[in-house]
């Protein structure tokens, strides 16, 4: 299974290279955040199933080239959006999240909910991958209660690799990454291949990940 997350930094995204980038990796399941209207014209010309919920720097998406069934889960802030899927011969609990910005202590607060909810939601699925946009270095707190739970399945691809993982933001399209906080976060799987991609018009880059 393939599978592709990225924050499209709200209507600043380039719609061609967002249709240009699922052309060329051909996600199974994608997961989108700030999701506005252009880029879920994009995601509905490519795919079928799932769901999608365009608001701008609230939105966010789950949707796959085969059937699935997505339940929305409203935790403080933005929701949980997860569903089955098969890979092989095992059912696979897939998740996307967005967790808030810890810009001011107003963020951090809904980011400490939202993290306590969401471990609370996951507690026990397996296996599992939670992917998204989680607003948090392997430094931030909120990345070592989610690790508690779950392992970095891009480092452990990377370590295998003999590589490091490729940082994911910084302010503005186009420059130079500082920090890695879009992540994707197994248990009970493992990261087979990861590619870390620009999309004109992201601060974010994406993650396109195979899972075994």
């Amino acid at each position: 299974m393939r599978i592709m997350t990225a924050n499209l930094f709200n209507v600043s995204v380039s719609v061609d290279s967002f249709a240009e980038a699922l052309d060329e990796h051909r996600p199974d399941i994608v997961a989108i955040q700030e999701l506005a209207q252009p880029a879920a014209a994009v995601l509905a010309g490519h795919y079928d199933y799932g769901m999608a919920f365009p608001d701008g720097v609230q939105g966010c998406a789950l949707v796959a080239n085969h059937p699935i069934t997505v339940t929305r889960t409203d935790l403080p802030f933005r929701p949980l959006l997860r569903a089955p899927v098969e890979v092989g011969d095992r059912t696979v609990t897939i998740g996307a999240v967005h967790l808030a910005n810890p810009v001011g202590l107003h963020d951090m607060a809904f980011r400490r909910h939202q993290v306590r909810a969401l471990l609370g939601e996951i507690q026990g699925t397996e296996p599992m991958v939670l992917v998204g946009d989680f607003n948090s270095s392997p430094a931030w707190p909120a990345y070592r209660m989610i690790t508690r739970h779950l392992r970095d399945g891009v480092k452990d691809w990377a370590k295998r690799a003999g590589t490091r993982p490729t940082r994911t933001w910084n302010w503005g399209d186009g420059s130079p990454k500082l920090l890695r906080i879009d992540h994707i976060m197994v248990r009970g799987v493992e990261v087979t291949d990861v590619k870390v991609i620009d999309i004109a018009g992201s601060d974010h880059r994406a993650i396109v990940a195979d899972i075994a």
